[in-house]
């Protein structure tokens, strides 16, 4: 063989191996290209998967908040439906005095129509107590209890025989509670105890 025949033959060989090295290093840069791929897709589904998770987080918070708006408005609705009352019964507590006071007037007086007239005021007494109280008015008449300031306002204080010091000892004007909230003080005489 001649010396070209060698070198075509070498030529020839190293040409069938070039493609093939060709191929692997193709083969290499593809499956680096897909590693890279594969990470880029890896990292977009976790961020995916946070912005979901956020997405949930969030949710869950502003059901919650909308949860306890609505329970706070069905509190308030409840308290405002309870005391818008309040002023009204408050414009008549004074005529509510008057009447009672008109009833112990009454009783004064003898005779058969005195005793119509005060068992009539009675009956009117009792009714408005009654129509007033099933709109939760509550009244307070704290003779023999503890004087309470949130409750009670003290005109004076005097000795007394029946009660102990810091009792109440009299009640000059009944207080009255709307649904547990003070609507007017009873003015009341504290004790001061025995008288020495």
């Amino acid at each position: 063989m001649s010396d070209e025949t060698k070198n075509l033959e070498e030529e020839s060989t190293s040409s069938a191996e070039s493609p093939e090295v060709a191929n692997s290093a193709n083969d290499e840069s593809a499956e680096a290209g897909e590693v890279v791929e594969e990470a880029a897709l890896e990292q977009r589904v976790a961020d995916a998967e946070a912005r979901a998770a956020d997405y949930q987080n969030r949710f869950l918070r502003a059901a919650a908040d909308h949860e306890n708006y609505r329970k706070r408005m069905a509190r308030e609705k409840d308290e405002l439906r309870k005391f818008a009352k309040s002023d009204l019964i408050s414009d008549l507590l004074p005529a509510l005095d008057n009447l009672k006071l008109g009833l112990q007037g009454a009783e004064q007086y003898q005779g058969e129509d005195a005793k119509q007239v005060a068992f009539g005021f009675e009956m009117v007494v009792k009714q408005i107590k009654d129509i007033l109280g099933e709109s939760g008015l509550v009244e307070l008449d704290p003779v023999g209890v503890a004087f309470d300031p949130n409750l009670h306002e003290a005109t004076s204080n005097q000795p007394s025989e029946e009660y102990g010091e810091g009792i109440v000892a009299q009640t000059l004007r009944v207080g009255y509670t709307l649904n547990e909230r003070l609507l007017r003080p009873a003015t009341v005489i504290v004790s001061s105890g025995k008288s020495e």
